[in-house]
């Protein structure tokens, strides 16, 4: 396994990473998560399926989850797609399989419009829904907001209701 922490495979990469390579698999995973979670949720179905199943499996924390930092103008789906991109293109990744978990699987319909040719295949986990429509207007306003300095922890949003929301200017 290779981690932002053990290797520099990616130059001037500021996210922390994994990516497992079997040499003996052509199979190329790479996986975006949810809002506020990190490149390690998904590691041991990764780790589960792969004695299985030789694969190559690949992921990074977005900005501004998790703890990341992030500059407001890199807090939104276009960006986080932008930079996935570049992340399989860094690694020279060809036939990928995207797989994204709810805002990530938002993410991964974004990459296969911008990359269709190096996507094979793309699994949505629980992927953003019309179910969240009653929520777009809060996070629209109080998360992808350009100029909202900090975002509300997921934790703390999935506490309140609706009646008891109130915007924290941080």
């Amino acid at each position: 396994m290779i981690n932002s922490q053990s290797n520099n495979i990616l130059d001037n990469w500021n996210y922390p990473f994994v990516i497992n390579r079997n040499p003996f698999s052509k199979i190329h995973i790479v996986f975006c998560h949810g809002f506020n979670s990190n490149h390690n949720v998904f590691s041991s179905t990764i780790d589960s399926i792969s004695k299985k199943i030789p694969l190559n499996y690949y992921s990074f924390t977005l900005p501004g989850n998790n703890l990341t930092p992030a500059s407001e103008d890199q807090l939104y789906l276009e960006y986080y797609a932008d930079l996935t991109v570049s992340f399989i293109k860094k690694l020279n990744l060809k036939e990928v399989i995207l797989v994204g978990h709810s805002m990530g699987a938002a993410i991964a319909a974004l990459i296969y419009k911008r990359i269709p040719k190096m996507i094979v295949k793309i699994v949505f986990i629980a992927p953003m829904n019309k179910a969240n429509l009653p929520l777009k207007d809060f996070f629209m306003k109080n998360f992808f907001q350009k100029h909202q300095k900090k975002c509300l922890n997921l934790c703390q949003f999935m506490n309140m209701t609706k009646k008891n929301i109130k915007i924290l200017n941080i």
